[in-house]
């Protein structure tokens, strides 16, 4: 009741819209307090959203003659890194967010949300409170309910278990895909709840369909290098391939570069040309 969710574009605009109304509300009343901003969950959502509040906030203290040293953006997650990341990965992304300004919570969940504070419990059980005047959700990928009720494992939060055919365990007859899934891979861990993963499972699934169909030998799903590719902040972004890194300006611009390939996929080239640069200069503003 107290936390603004952000899953879809009308929570962003509603976000978006709190946020100007509350600075214009204070603007109005001639109060200069401090102002606390909680993005809960640091996954990539919180982390790209910690990121860019950062620099649009820049744009409101302006706007509203707002001291910006009196705003403070702060990520709280129960994980020990950020964006599911290993401690070298989540490390970069640490460090950029606190050249942005950002309070960083780990290993801390969530517990309750008041008109102005959050309540946070460690994992040895100790409860500790902060100060948040707005309250952004971005956390927590949840197996769809029908999912659960029906097909899910109540071990694996409601996920249906598959093999490495994407098979449903005890029914071969049914293939699954995406977050509503559990699987391991080689090492014996969950693949990562990302688009491009469900996204390869799907292609694999139809593969098998069609194999099952011509009584020929199903294929295994195999995950292979995957491409991480996270904006935090101006132009700035951090890329994963494989077991390779890269942070900074040419990470930015490969990520620029990878959302207009998806927009000529799906538009007229010059419709394409135009969205593209439109969402550019959307950005580049915020810095």
């Amino acid at each position: 009741d107290r936390a603004f969710p952000l899953k879809c574009l009308d929570d962003e605009v509603r976000v978006n819209s709190y946020i100007d109304q509350y600075f214009h509300r204070n603007w109005s009343s001639g109060k200069i307090k401090d102002v606390f901003i909680t993005v809960g969950g640091g996954g990539a959502t919180g982390v790209e959203m910690a990121g860019e509040l950062a620099g649009s906030l820049k744009i409101l203290c302006r706007k509203y003659r707002f001291p910006r040293n009196k705003i403070h953006i702060q990520i709280v997650d129960g994980a020990p890194t950020l964006a599911g990341l290993d401690k070298s990965g989540s490390d970069l992304i640490v460090k950029r967010l606190k050249h942005l300004g950002v309070e960083i919570y780990l290993k801390r969940f969530i517990q309750k949300v008041s008109k102005d504070r959050v309540f946070l419990k460690s994992k040895d059980g100790s409860i500790e409170d902060i100060a948040s005047d707005i309250t952004i959700w971005t956390g927590g990928v949840k197996v769809h309910p029908v999912v659960a009720s029906s097909l899910g494992s109540a071990e694996r939060r409601g996920a249906i278990v598959v093999n490495k055919f994407l098979q449903m365990e005890g029914h071969p007859e049914i293939f699954a895909a995406g977050d509503n899934t559990f699987c391991l891979d080689l090492n014996n861990q969950p693949f990562p709840m990302l688009a491009q993963v469900a996204y390869k499972e799907g292609a694999l699934i139809a593969a098998n369909i069609s194999a099952l169909l011509q009584g020929e030998k199903l294929s295994e799903f195999k995950l292979g290098h995957t491409h991480y590719l996270l904006p935090i902040g101006g132009k700035y972004a951090f890329w994963r391939f494989g077991h390779h890194t890269f942070v900074g300006f040419w990470p930015w611009l490969v990520r620029r570069m990878v959302f207009f390939h998806y927009m000529i996929s799906i538009l007229p080239f010059w419709k394409a040309v135009g969205k593209w640069w439109h969402s550019q200069m959307v950005f580049v503003d915020n810095d």
